[in-house]
């Protein structure tokens, strides 16, 4: 199965090392919004139609726990992180009303994190 980037790219784009390399070295905290291609988070990152996002964010969460792990590090923090307007999306004609409740986002990439990252 190939993996994606969350735009679109494969992971194995040329660019993609260098990013990777980055990211391993330099995050210290994970925010975990699970973004996509047209905003800065997804509606509801239970939703079926957002799980290559999901995924994505997963794996480069993983990417980021991984290295410090190879470091040694005893913990990382991982903060559920689905914010509200303008981050969350709106139901439309209400201004901002939001068409999902921040409460259960937060806690189903909270149960993701857990269950992808048990020993931390």
């Amino acid at each position: 199965e190939e993996s994606y980037a969350e735009n679109g790219e494969p992971m194995d784009a040329p660019w993609w090392p260098t990013v990777r390399a980055l990211m391993r070295k330099h995050v210290t905290m994970i925010h975990a919004r699970v973004g996509y291609m047209e905003g800065p988070q997804v509606a509801d990152p239970a939703a079926p139609e957002y799980a290559a996002e999901l995924k994505a964010h997963l794996y480069y969460w993983s990417e980021v726990v991984k290295a410090h792990v190879e470091r040694g590090e005893e913990s990382i923090v991982i903060e559920p992180e689905h914010g509200p307007w303008p981050y969350q999306h709106s139901t439309p004609g209400t201004e901002t009303k939001p068409n999902h409740d921040n409460w259960l986002a937060n806690n189903f990439v909270k149960a993701e994190v857990a269950k992808h990252f048990p020993e931390w």
